[in-house]
């Protein structure tokens, strides 16, 4: 059972894998590391690693491609979707924005207000098994099928794999507010 649902928690970081924006019309390498702070927090407090950060912006412009049909954002002036050319991962524009984060009915307490400074790409579907091993050279995973979402990854092996797109999992105040 343990098992069963450190799989599933893998699997639901690895659906969102996301990397920061900054005021360019194309993806920078910010990272958004420090993207999402509380009010008086100053968020995770922990600046990403070397082997955290994506590859510099010009192997970004390199690495994406817009995808032209979602067109670009009038606030931003960024593509709206892009597509990581290499594994063929789509990644969605979250914008900027302000949301309560916790709740005062389950343990996740005190509810706190969060501010996500930057807009950030995110994966727009779960990574599938040809995405994985277009980039990691394997499939892991028990139930088989191209299409089907990856699984029985570790924590290591979404990092691993992070780093191999220039990707990087997202916060936790990014997760609960896209």
């Amino acid at each position: 059972m343990v098992k069963h649902i450190s799989f599933l928690l893998v699997l639901m970081f690895l659906l969102i894998i996301t990397f920061g924006c900054g005021k360019s019309k194309e993806p920078t390498s910010s990272g958004g590391q420090e993207q999402a702070k509380s009010e008086g927090s100053g968020g995770n407090g922990q600046p990403p690693t070397e082997d955290q950060k994506p590859p510099d912006e010009t192997s970004l412009s390199d690495a994406f491609a817009p995808f032209t049909s979602e067109g670009r954002d009038e606030a931003t002036g960024l593509w709206k979707e892009i597509i990581h050319k290499k594994s063929g991962i789509h990644l969605r524009l979250i914008p900027a924005g302000e949301f309560d984060m916790g709740s005062s009915e389950t343990s996740e307490t005190p509810v706190h207000h969060v501010k996500i400074s930057k807009p950030f790409y995110m994966g727009k579907y779960e990574v599938t098994q040809i995405q994985w091993k277009t980039m990691m050279g394997d499939n892991p995973s028990n139930f088989k099928g191209d299409n089907l979402p990856v699984e029985q990854v570790t924590w290591e092996d979404a990092q691993d794999f992070c780093r191999r797109t220039g990707l990087r999992l997202p916060s936790e105040a990014e997760w609960e507010y896209a």
